[in-house]
């Protein structure tokens, strides 16, 4: 009969781990997935809030591919390659309500925190993980919106690997958040 260990943990955990700020200043994680994005609060001491919305990546592609009468692959590459920069009025549009409902949590979720006095009163640096981190535009549409400085997550910044290898670690980074963060566990 042999035994098998099984450690499952929120998304957010790992993110706060490769992530947590060593200052005082507090730190908001958008990490946005294919289904939903999670927005995700703490400071130096650990997680002190993370809640889910319905903004995610398909939902953008899907609302652009019917908009544009596109098929799902194309308007995923419309979105990856274009973003904020499209000439196409209806990807703007899709971004805009996506990002603005996005705002609007982080907005809320901030007030509730410093409200209970969770965090201190400095508005809260943001990182950017998952995959529609890449999306042309979506870091400057958030730092003008949120009004703080915003940042593309890089989880292999604490881990060695050969130098020739940074273009591509770069680029895969944010989408390789959290399972950087889940590797980093002790057990």
């Amino acid at each position: 009969m042999g035994v098998s260990n099984f450690v499952l943990e929120p998304e957010a955990f790992s993110l706060f781990r490769v992530f947590a700020p060593e200052d005082n200043q507090p730190l908001c994680i958008i990490d946005f997935g294919s289904k939903s994005t999670t927005l995700s609060f703490g400071d130096r001491y650990g997680l002190q809030s993370s809640h889910s919305l319905d903004v995610a990546g398909e939902k953008i592609v899907k609302n652009i591919s019917e908009k544009l009468n596109l098929e799902l692959a194309a308007a995923k590459e419309l979105l990856d390659q274009k973003g904020f920069e499209a000439s196409e009025e209806e990807v703007i549009h899709a971004l805009t309500n996506a990002m603005s409902s996005l705002v609007s949590a982080f907005n809320e979720s901030w007030r509730t925190l410093r409200a209970r006095e969770v965090v201190p009163d400095q508005r809260p640096r943001v990182l950017l993980a998952g995959g529609t981190t890449r999306v042309p535009g979506v870091q400057d549409y958030l730092q003008g919106a949120l009004k703080t400085k915003v940042q593309v997550a890089r989880p292999f910044d604490k881990l060695d690997y050969p130098s020739i290898l940074e273009p591509v670690v770069q680029d895969i980074g944010p989408a390789f958040s959290v399972a950087v963060g889940a590797s980093l566990r002790n057990f």
